[in-house]
């Protein structure tokens, strides 16, 4: 199976979670929601840490499935098809605490899915 780069941009960033810890979040919410996404869209391992809590998971859809321009977004059949947002969305239902939901909307950022597994 191949893995997939992150953006150039995110990709410039220092592979850490001490970015993560710094703002307070759960180091065993963050690694667990960056192994869904690694799962989900198939980052490289190495970029995983890269990925900060401002970061739109859309974004991330989008570099790696651009939205159709011209001719093409009038043939149904070229649209992806959202399996990696599908993916994520179950892994998050599982994991997240009763109670909260799951909500995959456009502006949704990795820090808030990192927040429905934290305690």
């Amino acid at each position: 199976m191949f893995e997939r780069n992150l953006p150039s941009d995110w990709r410039r960033r220092d592979a850490t979670l001490d970015a993560w810890v710094a703002l307070g979040f759960e180091p065993s919410a963050v690694t667990r929601v960056l192994g869904f996404i690694s799962d989900a869209f198939r980052v490289l391992n190495d970029d995983l840490l890269r990925l900060r809590p401002d970061d739109r998971i859309w974004t991330l859809y989008h570099f790696y499935y651009p939205p159709l321009t011209g001719w093409r977004r009038w043939i149904g059949s070229f649209r992806p098809d959202e399996l990696e947002m599908e993916t994520l969305h179950r892994d998050l239902k599982k994991a997240a605490h009763p109670g909260r939901t799951v909500d995959l909307h456009p502006a949704v950022t990795v820090g808030e899915l990192v927040k429905l597994l934290e305690h």
